[in-house]
């Protein structure tokens, strides 16, 4: 009884449910599509206020930078980010796809695997840094 509650249903919208294609990887429709250019603006500016960026130009400080040598290096860093980031991202923002359709595209189906699991272990190094500091 259990295992029906918890079964994945084998048909919706977009046809058969199978391990390639499922409702959410497929390209979202026009009605689906609630953000703007500057809700992502606003996303990636509210994603700079956390405690790393924050410790990022103190520990420049305690490195023996000036103030305006910390803060231009700090805004150079964020600018390269941000290019990588717009570049990783051009792909969702300008065909409504997720990160999975855009692994399997570059990678294929089964060597998309690869990028899917460095990206986990990099989110657990990064949490384990987070953490630590």
């Amino acid at each position: 009884r259990w295992l029906k509650v918890l079964e994945i249903k084998q048909k919706d919208e977009h046809g058969e449910v199978t391990p390639w294609i499922n409702h959410d990887i497929v390209p979202l429709p026009p009605s689906r599509r609630t953000w703007g250019a500057w809700s992502f603006v606003g996303f990636w500016m509210l994603t700079g206020f956390n405690i790393s960026g924050w410790t990022t130009a103190s520990s420049l400080l305690g490195l023996g930078l000036n103030v305006w040598q910390a803060m231009v290096s700090v805004i150079i860093g964020n600018l390269i980010v941000a290019c990588a980031v717009v570049a990783n991202g051009f792909v969702g923002a300008e065909w409504h796809v997720g990160f999975p359709i855009y692994n399997r595209f570059t990678w294929g189906l089964f060597g998309s695997f690869f990028p899917l699991l460095m990206r986990i272990l990099l989110s657990l190094v990064w949490y384990g840094v987070q953490l630590v500091l």
